[in-house]
């Protein structure tokens, strides 16, 4: 019976290829290179936000379309932040809350010159 290798024995024989060692199974050691990278894209594919999250995302979906009814004007997402007053939002999280709003179908994104606007739909 063969004994299955380990990890550990995969990696160190990826690393003796890096160094040049010609004595190294390559079929084997790019077949465990796909195996973990298959590994990792199921991982991925089925993560999913937690509870939290999802609350907390609902939550700013709010602010923000209270900001932007609040106003006629587009709105950067800089200027949404500074009027929500929330300092533990970054320019960043709110940026991608309000792309999702547009897959949503409740905010639009509109272009001026390299200024992305945000209004309500």
């Amino acid at each position: 019976m063969e004994n299955k290798r380990t990890q550990r024995e995969w990696f160190n024989d990826i690393i003796r290829l890096a160094k040049g060692d010609t004595d190294v199974d390559v079929a084997g050691v790019i077949a465990f290179a796909e195996g973990r990278i298959v590994a990792l894209d199921k991982k991925s594919e089925n993560r999913k936000p937690s509870k939290a999250q999802v609350e907390q995302d609902s939550a700013i979906m709010a602010g923000i379309e209270a900001v932007l009814a609040n106003t006629n004007d587009s709105l950067t997402a800089t200027e949404i932040l500074s009027a929500l007053g929330d300092s533990n939002l970054s320019n960043q999280k709110v940026s991608a809350i309000l792309k999702k709003m547009v897959v949503e179908g409740s905010v639009v994104k509109t272009m001026d010159k390299k200024k992305a606007l945000w209004s309500l739909a």
